[in-house]
């Protein structure tokens, strides 16, 4: 008589943490810490020093820097060709994030020194779940920043 009252708890007790696992554990911490799906995820390693960082974006292949005043898109400008006469600077696009729009092109240090700026900084890492990978910019990471005060914009920018 009491082999079937356990039996019938072990089937409860199996279809309740299935229940549990798709609507509570799968929604709410597996797939926005991007362990499950990661086609739709972007990994950030960045580090930070006062109100600067340095940012990448993975698989966007995004390298961000904010140096505290703007922020600064490497290797995107590489692409058009363009090249700096001074050693140890790269092209790079200046960023405002207020407009979302491309200011200028500029050269700047390079990345590998602008690393060495960072490299007793800790390495800290953050996921962004994104529905459109194709669509997915250098302004979502910059938004992204801004939004969850990894960095801040100085007063009146």
């Amino acid at each position: 008589m009491l082999f079937p009252i356990k039996v019938t708890l072990l089937v409860l007790a199996f279809m309740g943490a299935y229940v549990l696992r798709m609507y509570w554990v799968r929604p709410k911490l597996l797939e926005p810490s991007c362990l499950l799906n990661t086609d739709r995820c972007v990994k950030l390693v960045y580090y930070r020093k006062d109100n600067s960082a340095l940012v990448f974006a993975e698989p966007a292949a995004f390298r961000i820097w904010f140096n505290g005043t703007t922020f600064y898109v490497y290797d995107v400008a590489s692409g058009t060709g363009r090249k700096c006469v001074e050693a140890d600077y790269e092209p790079a696009y200046e960023v405002q994030p207020k407009q979302s729009a491309v200011q200028k092109y500029a050269c700047i240090r390079s990345l590998k020194s602008v690393l060495k700026l960072y490299e007793k900084s800790p390495r800290e890492y953050a996921y962004i779940r994104v529905d459109d990978p194709a669509s997915f910019s250098a302004f979502d990471v910059i938004r992204y920043l801004l939004t969850h005060r990894i960095v801040g914009l100085p007063e009146g920018s």
